[in-house]
């Protein structure tokens, strides 16, 4: 629309924040049996969902070249990683779009429902998402049909980081906008399962697997450092005041 340009505009914390995200995850996921790295994908996720999410800001240098020394010679897991953070931003990008397309035919009836509209907005990126992975015919192959499942981790994500808000700063996520990231998940899950999709790999499920095993194993081991106390170190008790 040349009179009513809409632009969609991802930026360096968000894409940094993902990416980092799914290198820790499924680094954590490969290293359940080498206590000292699981130790380091445990720290390093509260560094990320902490000081990225929760207070916006980007990694330091020496952070950052930490946890690529940790990673930098696992060439599966920079792949998979790299894979999952390219399915979740292609996702977000279509779900912006479909927010633009919602304003252009039914500005009124979804500044009303915004929830509903949130939901809608997730079916039609979804659809796209899927179809861009079914396509055979588009040439270069975009997405790798492993990432199937990459935006029920991207609702995840979501909701680890309101835990650890909540956790840390006693924080409960409520918007008048936005449904929960669970509920949002849930039906993400309604629209894959469909017949007309016909996605349902091995490989995808094994990984989304093991991301869900450690989503728990992270909230539990949160939430009993919290109580222990081992956790007051890093909470920003000056700026807590001030949010």
């Amino acid at each position: 629309d040349r009179i009513n340009s809409v632009f969609i505009h991802i930026d360096q914390l968000l894409e940094t924040i993902i990416l980092d995200f799914m290198l820790v995850i499924l680094k954590w996921a490969k290293e359940l049996e080498n206590d000292i790295d699981e130790r380091f994908c445990y720290q390093y996720l509260i560094y990320l969902l902490n000081e990225f999410c929760i207070f916006g800001e980007l990694p330091a240098e020496d952070a950052k070249a930490v946890l690529m020394e940790k990673i930098a010679d696992d060439l599966q897991l920079l792949n998979m990683a790299s894979d999952c953070h390219w399915a979740i931003m292609v996702f977000t990008i279509a779900h912006e779009i479909a927010h633009a397309y919602q304003m252009h035919t039914e500005p009124e009836n979804w500044r009303k429902h915004l929830k509903e509209a949130e939901f809608h907005a997730d079916a039609v990126a979804y659809d796209i998402f899927l179809r861009l992975i079914m396509d055979k015919q588009c040439g270069d192959l975009i997405i790798e049909e492993y990432t199937y499942l990459a935006p029920m981790m991207y609702m995840d994500f979501f909701s680890l980081y309101y835990y650890t808000d909540y956790i840390l700063y006693g924080t409960v996520y409520n918007s008048q906008t936005h449904p929960m990231p669970e509920e949002r998940k849930a039906a993400l899950f309604t629209i894959v399962e469909q017949d007309m999709y016909q996605l349902n790999t091995e490989d995808g499920n094994a990984i989304y697997q093991w991301f869900c095993w450690i989503y728990d194993k992270f909230m539990e081991r949160l939430l009993e450092d919290k109580e222990k106390g081992k956790l007051d170190a890093i909470i920003h008790t000056a700026l807590r005041k001030g949010r």
